[in-house]
């Protein structure tokens, strides 16, 4: 290639690079938004409750605390109102929800926020906590943060709940098999301190692998206990032939879950080793835990924690087993 032909070839390369550039730096009107921010925007925090003073609330009642966030005027863009939580032992999504960002849509005057605060079932003290409403990331408005705090009381719920758990697999002559499909039952009744049949039959239905009972200290629910001493013995209403068929022993305990929303925390009760039945045993009732109510108040009791208990003699005993089976013949329930 001759001098004057690499002079051509550069020349047009230099042409066509020159002509990439002019392209790229051409205008392309970024910057030139006929959008006008207006000035002099003021927003006012306008809630539906009184934030004057720390606002009590009983965590049962799950109230809602509704706010708005209000423009003296309308601006042409979105406007972003951040809430966070600034101090307080309450933990958020526990014991209480809020929105984290209030937005005020563009050319309107008004957002909308909330305050949720949630129930649960354990044992607190009084919950504390504060909101921010607002900070110094507020653009294209002026608005002076707000703070919003609660005083959170704990639920005590009236009610006992219980889960008697029985069920398990066994093997039989070399096939795992559940006391649930070979039709085994085991009820569970409520007797009080004289082991006199209390009428609560709702852990007597032949549901397996488990039972389930509320009691409650309300006057008013069917289960109602009054202060006092009660009893939970088990019974094996049907053992599906089980003691009858020969395998290898095996024990039947009874493991008890049980709660009190706000009282008791969940928690799980082992039935005293000296009460569990086996497998050969065909029928018969026997202890599981006791339940004692004092001013409202549920205690779950195991043998050794009663002084000088009355309900583990032999006579006692056969008071238990006799009210039982007066019981099952009265109980209406029995699926």
């Amino acid at each position: 290639m001759n001098k004057n032909s690499l002079k051509i070839l550069s020349s047009s390369i230099l042409a066509l690079l020159f002509s990439l550039v002019s392209c790229d730096s051409q205008d392309d009107t970024t910057g030139n938004s006929t959008l006008i921010v207006a000035d002099g925007v003021a927003a006012t925090f306008a809630p539906d409750f009184d934030n004057s003073a720390t606002i009590v609330v009983n965590e049962e009642d799950e109230d809602t605390f509704t706010y708005q966030v209000v423009l003296n005027k309308t601006q042409a863009v979105d406007i972003h109102i951040h809430v966070s939580q600034i101090s307080g032992d309450a933990v958020e999504g526990e014991d209480f929800e809020m929105d984290h960002t209030i937005i005020i849509p563009a050319n309107t005057t008004v957002g909308t926020g909330s305050i949720h605060i949630l129930n649960d079932i354990f044992v607190e003290g009084t919950e504390m906590f504060t909101i921010q409403v607002g900070d110094e990331k507020t653009s294209n408005a002026s608005f002076t943060p707000v703070n919003v705090s609660f005083e959170i009381n704990n639920y005590l719920g009236t009610e006992l709940d219980l889960t008697f758990n029985f069920g398990q697999s066994f093997n039989y002559q070399g096939t795992t098999l559940t006391l649930c499909q070979i039709g085994y039952d085991m009820d569970y009744y409520v007797l009080d301190s004289g082991f006199g049949d209390t009428g609560i039959y709702d852990a007597a239905t032949g549901a397996c692998p488990a039972e389930s009972l509320v009691l409650s200290v309300d006057p008013t629910h069917p289960n109602y206990l009054a202060d006092g001493i009660y009893y939970i013995y088990y019974d094996i209403y049907d053992d599906g032939g089980l003691s009858g068929a020969y395998h290898n022993e095996f024990e039947i305990p009874t493991t008890v879950d049980y709660n009190r929303a706000g009282g008791i925390d969940p928690a799980v009760f082992d039935q005293e080793s000296s009460f569990i039945p086996d497998s050969t045993f065909g029928s018969g009732s026997d202890y599981v835990l006791t339940i004692e109510v004092s001013n409202g108040t549920f205690s779950i009791l195991n043998s050794l924690d009663e002084v000088q208990a009355s309900g583990r003699t032999a006579a006692n005993k056969e008071r238990a087993a006799a009210t039982i089976q007066a019981a099952k013949l009265r109980n209406a329930n029995k699926m």
